[in-house]
């Protein structure tokens, strides 16, 4: 009776298969959601990767500085790179910069807050001295970019003459 309703004039092969059909979708969905459900991580586990505490490690991290990509700033490099590549690269270290430039102020405010906590104090005292490190050398290598597009731009008003 439930399959003639269902069917709505339609015959019952067709619709016992659009049936069929329906039910592994639903099978998949929650396959996929118990997939999801065990590779979940705990807030905890986050907020202790973050601080740099033990904890399980996190396959799918945040964490910026392994994601970005090196770029070569050598003078070699740098001479055999197009005006485009140049362009490229300074857009790319100041983003950069400017990320980094960002974290370490959130990591300023969040040690204004660890002012107890001598531990947590530790943790973000390294943390931020790495992200200025990375911002200097970063700021060295944006220097390098531009001082050759600046030789470049020099050395085409001097060959017009």
């Amino acid at each position: 009776m439930e399959l003639r309703e269902a069917s709505n004039g339609e015959e019952l092969l067709e619709v016992e298969k659009r049936l069929d059909r329906e039910r592994k979708k639903e099978e998949a969905k929650s396959a996929q959601a118990a997939e999801r459900l065990r590779k979940k991580t705990s807030v905890f586990d986050l907020i202790n990767k973050k601080l740099g505490g033990k904890g399980q490690p996190l396959e799918d991290s945040d964490d910026e500085s392994n994601s970005k990509p090196v770029l070569n700033v050598s003078k070699c490099a740098l001479q055999k790179d197009s005006t485009k590549d140049l362009n490229m690269k300074n857009y790319q270290l100041s983003e950069n910069i400017r990320q980094l430039q960002r974290e370490v102020e959130k990591l300023e405010t969040t040690k204004e807050r660890q002012i107890g906590n001598k531990a947590a104090l530790a943790i973000i005292d390294s943390k931020l001295q790495s992200k200025k490190i990375e911002i200097q050398r970063l700021q060295e290598a944006e220097g390098k970019v531009q001082g050759e597009q600046q030789s470049r731009k020099d050395k085409k008003k001097f060959c017009v003459f």
